[in-house]
């Protein structure tokens, strides 16, 4: 009794928080900075934009397009989905591809968290992504991580 009231709670708390352990996937690739004394990386440096010019190669491949910039990323691409229709109300969603600024390299999120973020798109560009930048850069540089893994 008491493991199905907790298996239930589990189930409960998963739906109200709109976690998919699949919605998230995240790619980090690491760069070297662009001289020994100089410590960050920019936006401006010549690996910083060899690598952004991978990610646009495979992103247009996928259909993503770059999208409006929003604060705090390098670069936001997106991929419009048809419209759904439910209950008499249009539903447009596009899928996103965000990428960010660290201060080691690049962090790449493809898709979002919630109920419906899972998508075979998002998928399959983080799956080509990551085999480019490790293809460039050496597995060594590019680490990877889908929300829910162990």
């Amino acid at each position: 009794m008491r493991v199905s009231v907790f298996i239930w709670s589990l189930i409960i708390a998963v739906l109200a928080c709109g976690c998919d352990p699949v919605g998230l996937r995240r790619v980090q690739l690491q760069l070297l900075p662009p001289t020994a004394k100089d410590s960050s990386i920019t936006v401006d440096s010549p690996d910083t934009q060899e690598a952004l010019h991978i990610l646009d190669a495979v992103v247009v491949q996928h259909g993503f397009h770059l999208a409006e910039s929003q604060p705090g990323f390098v670069r936001v691409y997106s991929l419009s989905r048809p419209p759904v229709t439910v209950d008499g109300r249009v539903y447009t969603r596009s899928i996103p591809c965000r990428v960010r600024l660290t201060h080691t390299g690049l962090l790449v999120t493809f898709g979002e968290v919630g109920l419906l973020g899972a998508n075979p798109e998002a998928e399959s560009l983080f799956v080509d992504a990551r085999a480019a930048f490790i293809k460039r850069y050496g597995k060594k540089n590019v680490t990877s991580h889908r929300f829910g893994d162990g």
